[in-house]
């Protein structure tokens, strides 16, 4: 009796993610169609698919691993400038980033852009400040952070 229920079941699975699946093709065709026709859709008819949602939210919240990530590169840029007493280019953060953090590095897809794109909303959240094209050193948001823990 339970093997045929489990079958009924897996089989109703199939069938609804195949359905979900076709809806999905569907909807992005009437969506992509409906450009062209000047047809007005009603409001309870709902064609907006898990892409449109996704859309909505920036990519930066998308990912958790974003803020781990942005903390990782502050403590490599705040390290490096420390050590090297300059500021610091986007390859030396990124080589540094990967021998400190070998293992986020390569579970990272696209990590170059990955890793620049944190470096520069670090500068834009004045964690870092650049005095010259494409290098970093630390900012007033640190600084202060450093007083304020050090008093």
């Amino acid at each position: 009796m339970f093997a045929f229920l489990q079958k009924e079941y897996d089989r109703k699975c199939q069938e609804n993610a195949r359905l979900r699946d076709e809806n999905f093709l569907m909807k992005r065709c009437f969506k992509a169609a409906i450009i062209y026709l000047p047809i007005k859709i009603p409001e309870h008819i709902d064609i907006s698919t898990p892409e449109d949602e996704q859309e909505k939210v920036p990519w930066a919240e998308r990912s958790e691993r974003f803020d781990q990530i942005r903390s990782k590169v502050l403590e490599v840029v705040l390290h490096l400038n420390k050590q090297l007493g300059r500021p610091i280019s986007y390859d030396e953060i990124i080589s540094a980033f990967k021998v400190r953090y070998s293992r986020l590095y390569g579970e990272m897809s696209n990590s170059g852009e990955t890793l620049s794109r944190r470096v520069r909303e670090l500068r834009s959240s004045n964690y870092l400040v650049s005095p010259k094209e494409g290098y970093f050193q630390i900012g007033p948001r640190v600084v202060d952070r450093e007083i304020q823990s050090s008093t």
